[in-house]
């Protein structure tokens, strides 16, 4: 199953998406790879507020512990912080291995061109940028979203669209900070959707 068949799967769904329907459909992509949770104090969401580890980064104890991929969150997140940190880490089971921030020098660069925008950025860079917008494409089906846009344009004045984006992140269980990115020109291109 790729990307475009998991967004495809939950395009039934009437309100939020689970992220346990979200990681079944990414296990099942992967040939039924298990993929566990861990919550952990020591992340600063300041700095950063999950990450993956494959089965592969041996280098790391936790991997080495658990053998298995692993999304690390950060304790100290809301549940709504939670789930999208959760999803956007989820999305790089489906990278490439030209894609993997495996190695301490990737993890610099990435960093670095987070920080810096420079025109021309890495493969690891590229895909935590399209990660982000493939969770958002996963979390919220096309209809409810659809709906959502409809309801912020017939909005009559400020305080009524940020009254319907806080609704919308109330539906959605995604914080309110990434509701307007759902109806950007960047979401609406779809340049972040993976071809198969």
């Amino acid at each position: 199953m790729s990307y475009a068949r998991i967004h495809e799967s939950i395009q039934s769904c009437q309100t939020r998406v689970s992220r346990g329907l979200i990681r079944k459909a990414v296990s099942a992509a992967k040939g039924g790879l298990p993929i566990r949770h861990v919550r952990t104090e020591r992340l600063d969401p300041k700095l950063c507020r999950g990450m993956f580890l494959a089965p592969q980064n041996t280098n790391h104890i936790i991997t080495q512990k658990l053998g298995q991929s692993i999304i690390i969150s950060s304790a100290h997140l809301n549940y709504c912080w939670e789930r999208i940190t959760f999803v956007k880490e989820l999305m790089h089971l489906l990278d490439g291995a030209d894609e993997a921030v495996d190695t301490g020098e990737t993890f610099d660069i990435v960093l670095t061109e987070l920080a810096a925008s420079p025109d021309k950025i890495s493969l690891p860079t590229l895909s935590e940028h399209r990660a982000f917008w493939m969770a958002m494409g996963v979390l919220v089906p096309e209809h409810l979203r659809i709906s959502l846009k409809a309801r912020i344009a017939a909005a009559k004045d400020a305080k009524a669209k940020a009254d319907v984006e806080m609704a919308a992140a109330e539906i959605l269980k995604i914080p309110r900070f990434y509701v307007p990115f759902l109806f950007s020109a960047a979401y609406e291109h779809r340049a972040w959707f993976p071809s198969e």
